[in-house]
């Protein structure tokens, strides 16, 4: 059995381009957070999309770019609506988190 590296590589890309965003460093974020969306995209990771999408609402709205940041924020709740997924999963407790980000809200662990 194979492992399908890009799916592994887009999910990392993303989690760094989150980690690269809380620490204000935007640019780094959206770098990483381009390759990963690529890599998820291609291998239809909807789940994992979603997670990256969310990262990178958070790193336009602190880049102060609202309205960018609400597009994908967006396609990650669709996302979460087409996988049936809950609240508590990864990409609900992602979109809860950006939803605060977006809104100036404060963040434990930032």
């Amino acid at each position: 059995m194979r492992i399908d590296d890009r799916r592994f590589e887009g999910q990392f890309r993303g989690y760094l381009g989150a980690l690269h965003a809380r620490a204000s460093r935007v640019e780094e974020a959206l770098a990483s957070l381009d390759a990963g969306e690529c890599l998820l995209r291609a291998v239809e990771d909807g789940i994992s999309l979603g997670v990256l999408l969310c990262a990178r609402a958070e790193a336009l709205a602190r880049a102060g770019e609202p309205a960018r940041a609400l597009a994908a924020l967006e396609e990650a709740r669709r996302l979460f609506k087409e996988a049936h997924a809950g609240p508590a999963s990864e990409l609900g407790q992602a979109i809860a988190r950006a939803q605060w980000v977006l809104a100036g809200e404060p963040v434990v662990g930032d």
